[in-house]
């Protein structure tokens, strides 16, 4: 896009819009483990409360009896979900 400034001058713009709303739930647990102990050296405590909130997840669609597995993902709107989504 082309625009003019009050001086006269010419100038040109561009955005980048990237959507992230689908991206939390591609994060590969065994992945961020793997990163978190290798390159991050995070104590086993903290990788052990890791894997108890986030291994064997399963999720449930209301009115069903259906239960399917959560293999991939972070839970949006936690605390650390930023962070671990981040590394």
């Amino acid at each position: 896009m082309n625009f003019r400034l009050s001086d006269g001058t010419k100038h040109k713009s561009m955005a980048v819009f990237v959507d992230l709303r689908k991206a939390f739930d591609t994060v590969h647990h065994s992945l961020l483990i793997k990163k978190l102990m290798t390159e991050y050296h995070i104590e086993p405590w903290f990788i052990n409360i890791f894997n108890k909130l986030y291994r064997n997840r399963t999720f449930k669609i209301s009115n069903t009896s259906e239960v399917h597995p959560f293999p991939n993902g972070i839970c949006q709107g936690s605390a650390l979900s930023s962070l671990l989504f981040s590394l």
